[in-house]
């Protein structure tokens, strides 16, 4: 590494004044590549909005196993929290809602050939509800998200604080890893600058806290319209969390643009770095993001991932 670690700590969140020293010491994407000491990638995939998922139909799995990808996530990000698994719905649904129950996620797996990692409702859920969702899945459980992007305002009554999310994660991961002795267990933070107190302290205070076992760190990267995607990196940079004996989940990334030309570029970045990769969002009702339409076509966007499937063989 071109700098010491703290000897009193396994990690630490980096400062802007070193990643401006690396930046400026080499090539930028070397400096990147050695602050993140990457990893070959395991999973490369796609973030799914269950909700938004047509029926599943031959048609639909062949599109998806089109793109190559050997991880799906269920049933969503922020639909996670919103979402019974046993009626197949979102908990505040419409009529175009489609119901996929518990037994699709199996169909779905088995069909494109691809693990899932689960996302579990700590907000509304209890342990006991969660643990048969993921027993009636029927699909081998290795990759558990402990909830979806918890640093959001919209959960800030339930999680006050990273020290309260991080109690959360002590309490329900012992009790999932009896069943599942086999799974990995990811938590949620923040991979960018934040807006107030809770939120800039959050990636600290979940780290400081945590006394089980956990596998991987999450982080969302998405690109907004006014910028690139190497100013995007550079938010990134200053709030990863370095620990060697944890993997990184990207478990969404994308850009808002919509540029073909961004997304491969954030795709390139993302999979250099992560274990799990995974595009954000394989089918969106309003169409961004969609690899897939409702029709079960593949996009431009899809057509992209597709290329990069046969190009790289990496998935």
């Amino acid at each position: 590494m071109l700098f010491e670690k703290f000897r009193h700590t396994k990690a630490f969140i980096l400062p802007h004044a070193l990643c401006m020293f690396l930046i400026f010491s080499c090539s930028e994407k070397d400096a990147i590549q050695e602050v993140l000491n990457p990893t070959l990638t395991k999973h490369i995939g796609f973030n799914m909005r269950w909700g938004d998922t047509p029926i599943i139909t031959e048609k639909l799995t062949t599109t998806i196993s089109r793109m190559q990808p050997t991880m799906l996530r269920y049933p969503g990000g922020t639909m996670a929290h919103n979402f019974n698994w046993e009626t197949g719905l979102p908990s505040s649904h419409s009529d175009k809602d489609v119901v996929h129950k518990i037994e699709d996620v199996k169909r779905m797996a088995d069909a494109t050939d691809t693990d899932i990692v689960f996302v579990l409702d700590i907000v509304h859920s209890t342990i006991e509800n969660q643990l048969e969702m993921l027993k009636a899945s029927n699909v081998p459980v290795l990759y558990v998200e402990i909830g979806n992007e918890l640093y959001s305002d919209h959960y800030e009554e339930i999680f006050p604080t990273g020290k309260a999310y991080a109690d959360t994660i002590n309490n329900w991961i012992p009790r999932i890893e009896k069943e599942f002795p086999t799974a990995k267990f990811g938590v949620s933070m923040i991979g960018r600058e934040a807006g107030n107190e809770r939120k800039t302290n959050w990636n600290s205070d979940v780290y400081a806290n945590i006394t089980t076992n956990v596998d991987a760190l999450v982080y969302h990267l998405y690109v907004r319209d006014d910028e690139s995607v190497q100013d995007r990196i550079h938010r990134f940079l200053p709030h990863f969390i370095e620990d060697e004996t944890k993997e990184l989940w990207v478990t969404e990334y994308g850009a808002h643009s919509q540029s073909l030309e961004q997304t491969a570029e954030l795709a390139d970045y993302i999979e250099s770095i992560a274990d799990i990769a995974l595009s954000h969002v394989l089918i969106s009702r309003s169409g961004r993001f969609s690899k897939i339409n409702e029709a079960s076509e593949i996009t431009e966007e899809g057509l992209l991932f597709e290329k990069r499937a046969t190009k790289n063989n990496q998935y």
